[in-house]
């Protein structure tokens, strides 16, 4: 299953807001590429069981949810043979994120001060995110093979997405119907 990435947008200006949108552009990026890392180890995992119950997926994830996003790269590493630049990749996304998350605005406190450095730090953000997209169609396509096997196919993640939106739908229905 190959979706396109979504497109990252241009800024409209490069005022405090707009650091702030792109940093939560990249971190929302960053938490994608992290769940298709966690959804191949819970899938080699649960593939490599004689068999497995959905008590036995529960579990697994519940195990794999507690690990970082390093730990679980290298949780598939062990069981997967990763093609070198798919895996520099996914290492480079690791640091990326590691970066966004602990030391961004610390490395940046500077640059947050003036338009000029804004624009650097818009810049970097939308690079990463960029980064962050191309790791989770990596991570991804390691993913379905095994995925496949499984049985969980694209019909099956397709008709789960579409629950999931009629769902929001239906809240966001009752929520509107509550306010007026």
């Amino acid at each position: 299953m190959d979706s396109p990435p979504l497109a990252i947008p241009s800024p409209e200006s490069h005022d405090v807001k707009e650091v702030f949108a792109f940093f939560g552009l990249a971190a929302y990026h960053a938490q994608v590429f992290e769940q298709a890392a966690l959804h191949l180890v819970a899938a080699l995992e649960v593939f490599s069981l004689s068999s497995s119950s959905a008590r036995t997926v529960d579990s697994v994830y519940g195990e794999i949810e507690k690990q970082t996003l390093g730990q679980l790269l290298n949780a598939a590493r062990r069981v997967v043979a990763i093609d070198p630049t798919i895996d520099n990749l996914l290492s480079d996304a690791l640091r990326e994120r590691n970066e966004l998350v602990h030391r961004f605005f610390e490395q940046n406190s500077e640059n947050f001060i003036v338009e000029s450095g804004r624009k650097a730090m818009i810049d970097r953000l939308r690079g990463v995110t960029d980064l962050f997209q191309r790791a989770d169609r990596a991570a991804s396509d390691l993913f379905w093979p095994i995925s496949t096997a499984m049985g969980v196919t694209e019909e099956v993640v397709n008709r789960t997405f579409d629950r999931m939106i009629r769902d929001a739908q239906t809240r966001e229905a009752a929520l509107a119907s509550a306010q007026s």
